[in-house]
């Protein structure tokens, strides 16, 4: 096998295929022939696996990569070679075409990366078995780049956090529900859920019962729609989702599981506060400068007139006070982390309902959702009354009456 590829286009490719690395050794296939070289690499999870006879590791594949650039092939053939590694060389190129060129010597075949003068050697990598992509479609629509990738961000904010006690499948898949108009991705842990939305720009062709739900790993998806343009989707005649930028094909095999729907934890029957968007974001993003408590905790109190915002920090024992005025519906309380204002700068809309139920906050803003059904600190919940504890703990430590208090107070209209 030889071929010559252009640096750019390659290095274009690479970007798409390196997304799905998981390891140091990730496995990637090429394939030179009718003028272009084909990439393709397999999504999966190193914590997610089984054991054969023998006790090795089989890693359960979640999906594919595919990607192709235009080559000069003077000789067809095939090769696996370490991804993580070439894209490093490929990065690190000097010249404005690479040549790659598979050779043997003494019964092992190797992969020569030719730029310029330099030349680099690479053993055969980890195999896997090769799948054809499949361009036959069932269902497709698609979307602007730029609003899906917004999207995405949000939602895998809560999907890409690690957490020990969440299945490891869930934390790191979208749900995708697709309507006639909207596409509404979710994402869920076992205390955090969002559900946004980004409009279909066209009628999904051929939609079915069957294709309106379907489970994506976060990863590759955000990584790739960093490229302009639109994002085109499709189901396969595998019955899988695939999505598509340019020449990049990510197909995503459906997991043998009932995804959790955050429909099941979002609050419908009650409503504690309506805010300005802004002021509210504002509010949270200052007092939490000074949430350097054990918890990261702030505390939220809706009274008449407001929300009032509250912590404390441990490293001095100095207080922070905020009031955002508020339509306040009905009056309570609720402690959350500083890591909350992440999630509130999700909403785009001019104000926010708030509610807040026994322990659990909900945010809704336009047809965008965020819920936690509880504040966590080392795996522990976050409750008004270890809030309190802690904070007069500290105001023994540092004698608050000697420390400052820092007040705010932020008048808006919502």
């Amino acid at each position: 096998m030889k071929a010559t590829i252009e640096k750019a286009a390659l290095l274009e490719c690479m970007k798409g295929i390196s997304a799905a690395f998981t390891t140091e050794s990730h496995p990637v296939y090429l394939c030179a022939e009718n003028g272009k070289v084909t990439f393709q690499t397999v999504i999966f999870d190193k914590e997610i696996y089984h054991r054969d006879s023998q006790k090795n590791k089989i890693y359960h594949i979640l999906g594919r990569v595919y990607d192709e650039v235009p080559a000069i092939v003077e000789e067809d053939g095939e090769y696996f070679f370490n991804g993580k590694i070439f894209s490093e060389i490929v990065g690190k190129a000097y010249t404005d075409e690479i040549t790659v060129e598979t050779s043997v010597s003494k019964s092992v075949e190797t992969l020569k990366i030719k730029i310029g003068t330099s030349e680099y050697e690479m053993p055969t990598g980890t195999k896997f078995p090769i799948q054809t992509p499949d361009t036959e479609s069932s269902v497709e629509y698609s979307v602007d780049g730029t609003e899906f990738k917004n999207v995405i961000k949000n939602a895998s904010k809560v999907c890409a956090q690690k957490v020990e006690f969440d299945d490891k499948l869930f934390s790191k898949m979208l749900h995708f529900f697709i309507s006639e108009k909207t596409l509404t991705v979710q994402s869920i842990q076992r205390h955090k859920a969002t559900s946004l939305k980004c409009t279909i720009n066209n009628n999904p062709t051929n939609m079915r019962t069957e294709f309106t739900e379907y489970a994506v790993c976060f990863k590759p998806l955000f990584a790739n729609i960093s490229k302009d343009g639109v994002v085109k989707f499709s189901v396969n005649s595998r019955q899988n989702q695939c999505f598509t930028i340019r020449s990049l094909v990510v197909e995503m095999n459906q997991p043998d599981v009932e995804f959790p729907k955050v429909d099941n934890i979002i609050p419908k029957t009650f409503s504690t506060a309506t805010v300005e968007t802004k002021e509210f974001i504002q509010a949270f993003r200052q007092v939490a400068i000074f949430a350097e408590n054990i918890y990261k905790a702030v505390s939220l109190k809706f009274v008449d007139g407001g929300i009032e915002l509250m912590t404390y920090s441990d490293d001095d024992g100095s207080v922070a006070n905020i009031n955002v005025l508020a339509e306040i519906h009905k009056e309570s309380e609720i402690v959350v982390n500083k890591e909350f204002l992440q999630h509130l700068e999700t909403f785009t809309s001019e104000n926010i309902q708030i509610h807040v139920q026994e322990g659990k906050i909900g945010i809704f803003g336009g047809e965008n959702v965020f819920v936690q059904t509880a504040s966590l600190r080392y795996g522990k919940p976050i409750t008004t009354e270890i809030f309190r504890e802690m904070q007069k703990d500290a105001a023994k430590k540092w004698n608050l009456n000697q420390n400052p208090t820092f007040e705010t107070n932020h008048k808006s209209a919502a």
